[in-house]
């Protein structure tokens, strides 16, 4: 007695299997019952002859189909990836050129705090401005 189960898979339409097996292994003859039903299924349905503008006609339908789309932006994400990569790349060298170089706020530090002032920005003409009227038509 064979204690291995029956290989459907590999079992021809015609050929019977081992029926003592069958009569002693419950999931073999589930097997065989579901393989008989299918081979009945495959063997008594019509053969149609394929007419011969078949191949054809579907070859012509396939290229006139329109892509969907959902494909439409796949492809074009596809084709964008190394655009965006040049781009990701070239934006973090701008930001690493202009890191490394002073700031705005460094080259503004540096003009009104560390060089002199001119002589008409002087601490006390500035102050004595304010102290005059304004002249007519000056913004307040």
């Amino acid at each position: 007695m064979n204690r291995e189960h029956i290989p459907f898979e590999n079992l021809e339409f015609d050929r019977e299997p081992d029926h003592s097996h069958l009569s002693q292994c419950r999931s073999c003859r589930m097997g065989w019952a579901i393989f008989r039903f299918l081979a009945f299924q495959v063997t008594s349905t019509p053969q149609v002859e394929v007419p011969p503008f078949f191949a054809g006609r579907v070859a012509e339908i396939i290229r006139s189909v329109e892509a969907p789309f959902a494909l439409f932006f796949q492809r074009a994400a596809r084709q964008l990836i190394p655009v965006f990569a040049v781009l990701v790349l070239g934006t973090s060298v701008l930001f690493y050129a202009f890191a490394t170089t002073e700031s705005p706020d460094q080259y503004y530090t540096q003009m009104f705090f560390e060089e002199p002032l001119p002589e008409e920005l002087s601490l006390e003409n500035v102050v004595d401005s304010l102290s005059e009227p304004p002249e007519e038509g000056a913004v307040q």
